[in-house]
């Protein structure tokens, strides 16, 4: 998975999703979850597992109680069902792609593939970068207060205002940065270097076919 082209993962994903997402397919919806599952490794991704069961199982018994008391049981039980399955099968395809493909490699990608401007790709590095400074940033900002005597919880606005005033002055360096580096749209030459192989292609391809196949 991790050597799939993060561009055409995304787009299958992405069709996958509409097409579960318009049908009541409890077999499709089963093998897509079981599928994506099972290419995660449960050790890593235990917490991941647990949210997901857990959504599944309120889905499930929120489908089975509110669905219309005037269809059979066996009906509101196939449609609890359908829906926990689904919410799975979401769950699983967006697991999938998130641990087998790395922030910088998916940006790359879609400049390269998908000819995202170059100024939007590195502003989400760039801001993805800043996010331990914000922590960081709040870290400090806590235990000031701490040493003063006073609480200031993470929603508290004592904590949010400077945290905002000090984004939006990294914001306007990053930006002065960037431009003092010539960064524009023109082209740029690229250090990683992605193309769509014929295994690319192979794995679109049959994800697709059983997803129609069992769709039909």
């Amino acid at each position: 998975m991790h050597k799939i082209n993060p561009t055409i993962k995304l787009i299958v994903s992405m069709l996958i999703t509409l097409i579960v997402a318009f049908q009541e397919n409890l077999v499709l919806n089963t093998t897509i979850a079981g599928l994506t599952l099972l290419l995660l490794s449960p050790k890593q991704n235990a917490v991941a597992f647990t949210l997901v069961a857990l959504t599944a199982v309120g889905i499930y018994f929120t489908g089975l109680n509110f669905k219309s008391t005037a269809v059979s049981p066996a009906a509101r039980q196939l449609y609890a069902l359908q829906l926990a399955s689904r919410d799975v099968a979401f769950a699983g395809l967006g697991l999938t792609f998130s641990a087998s493909t790395k922030l910088p490699n998916f940006i790359h990608s879609l400049q390269q593939q998908l000819h995202l401007s170059n100024r939007f790709a590195y502003g989400i590095l760039a801001s993805f970068h800043m996010l331990p400074l914000i922590r960081n940033e709040v870290t400090n900002i806590r235990y000031s207060f701490y040493a003063r005597g006073l609480s200031a919880n993470l929603l508290s606005p004592r904590t949010l205002m400077p945290i905002l005033v000090k984004s939006i002055r990294w914001s306007e360096n990053l930006a002065i940065a960037m431009e003092s580096k010539g960064l524009d749209n023109s082209p740029r030459t690229q250090t990683i270097v992605f193309t769509i192989h014929w295994y690319d292609w192979c794995y679109a391809i049959s994800w697709l076919t059983l997803t129609s196949l069992l769709s039909i």
